[in-house]
C-alpha cells in the first residue's frame, strides 16, 4: 500500500509540472490549490494506512488474546473435570470410610456384649465354685466328724474292701485289654 501511495505521489508530481508548464499565471494558485489537495490527500492516505496497520496490529492482538483465552477456558474446564472426579473420589472414599466406621463399631459392640456375657457367666461359675467350695469344706468337717464317731476296726475293714474292689477292677481291665490285644493278632 505504501509503494502504491508513493507511485501516486511520482504520478502526481509529473502531472503536476506538466500542467505548471502549460499555464503559468492562472496555473500558480490553481497548483496551490491542488498541491494542498495533493498534500491533504497524501495525509488521508498515510493517516488511512496508518489505522490500516493500527487496525490489523489490533486483529492480531485480539486474536492472540482469543487464542489465549480459548486455552484459558479450555485449562479452566480440564481443571474443573479433575476437581469433579477428585471430589467424586472423595466422596467414595468418605462413603467407604463411613460404611467401614458403622462396620467396625458393630464388630465393636457385639465384642462388648459378649465380654460382658463371658463375665456375666465366669460370675456365676465363681460364685458355684466358691459354693462348692464351701459344700467341700463342710463335708470334710462332717467326715472328720464321723470318722471320730466311727470305730477303728470297722474303718480298717472297709478300707480293706475298697482296696479289694480296686484290684478286682484292676484285674478286670487288664484282662479285657489283653482279649482285644488276642484278637487283633489273630485277625492280622
Amino acid at each position: 500500500e505504501k509503494e502504491t501511495s508513493k507511485q501516486d505521489r511520482s504520478k502526481n508530481t509529473d502531472s503536476l509540472q506538466k500542467s505548471l508548464k502549460r499555464e503559468p499565471a492562472r496555473e500558480k494558485e490553481t497548483v496551490r490549490d491542488f498541491i494542498a489537495k495533493k498534500r491533504e490527500m497524501f495525509l488521508v492516505q498515510m493517516s488511512l494506512d496508518i489505522k490500516k496497520a493500527e487496525i490489523l496490529k489490533l486483529h492480531e492482538q485480539a486474536a492472540m488474546k482469543e487464542f489465549a483465552l480459548k486455552k484459558s477456558q479450555k485449562m479452566l474446564e480440564e481443571d474443573v473435570t479433575r476437581f469433579d472426579a477428585f471430589l467424586t473420589a472423595n466422596d467414595t472414599k468418605a462413603h467407604e470410610a463411613l460404611v467401614e466406621a458403622e462396620t467396625l463399631m458393630r464388630e465393636k459392640q457385639a465384642r462388648v456384649q459378649r465380654i460382658k456375657h463371658l463375665r456375666t457367666q465366669i460370675s456365676v461359675v465363681e460364685s458355684e465354685i466358691s459354693k462348692h467350695r464351701e459344700q467341700a469344706t463342710e463335708c470334710r468337717k462332717y467326715r472328720a466328724f464321723l470318722d471320730r464317731l466311727t470305730p477303728q476296726e470297722w474303718t480298717m475293714k472297709k478300707v480293706a474292701e475298697k482296696a479289694q474292689r480296686k484290684a478286682l477292677r484292676r484285674e478286670r481291665y487288664l484282662s479285657k485289654k489283653q482279649e482285644e490285644a488276642d484278637a487283633v493278632l489273630q485277625k492280622d
